[in-house]
């Protein structure tokens, strides 16, 4: 008789099924924007964040850092926005970050443990 039970078996491969199935799959980012609308006007630069744009030679970006480290200042650096200004709309349901490469670390981590790695539209991302 045949056994079931060694690597690749029958029944190993029948269990690897069924917990690949009730594990949900980490996917990607949709880009519908929806967490930049309603987070990008709350966030805080971090130290990491203006020393990365300092080294990369974004000035257009340090100067977008309020004194209290709140980001988005205007471009004249008078008052905080109300919305992330480098969230390019691409349709009700598209979104693109025209700063992704070097966006604060806030944005890179997000979604986070406190969110159970899920985004504000329910997608899972394993860490």
């Amino acid at each position: 008789m045949k056994s079931t039970t060694r690597q690749g078996g029958a029944a190993t491969r029948w269990w690897r099924r069924l917990v690949n199935r009730r594990r949900p799959a980490a996917q990607r980012c949709r880009g519908c924007g929806i967490c930049c609308d309603l987070y990008g006007h709350r966030l805080e630069a971090r130290p990491d964040d203006r020393e990365r744009w300092l080294r990369e030679g974004r000035l257009d970006l340090v100067r977008r850092i309020a004194p209290d480290g709140r980001l988005w200042l205007d471009r004249a650096g008078e008052r905080l926005l109300d919305d992330c200004p480098y969230l390019a709309r691409e349709g009700a349901e598209a979104a693109r970050c025209r700063i992704h490469a070097t966006k604060p670390a806030l944005c890179r981590d997000y979604p986070t443990r406190a969110h159970g790695h899920r985004c504000v539209r329910g997608v899972r991302f394993d860490r």
